[in-house]
């Protein structure tokens, strides 16, 4: 579904409640139909950023999905 953000994608996997954002994707040009269509069934993976902010320290996290 779009983001919060402008231009943001969020993918949700199957089977799980982690979110992924794609930063900027809707202005790269993709579009959540596109993603959702050629995605979905598929096997794909995830490359992510591990990263905090000063609020949150709990949030840094090393991810790796296959």
């Amino acid at each position: 579904y779009k983001g919060e953000g402008k231009g943001d994608i969020v993918v949700t996997l199957k089977n799980s409640n982690t979110q992924f954002y794609i930063n900027r994707a809707i202005d790269n040009g993709y579009t959540v139909e596109a993603l959702h269509e050629k995605l979905t069934g598929k096997t794909i993976e995830i490359l992510a950023i591990s990263h905090w902010t000063p609020p949150d320290l709990a949030s840094k996290q090393n991810t790796s999905l296959k």
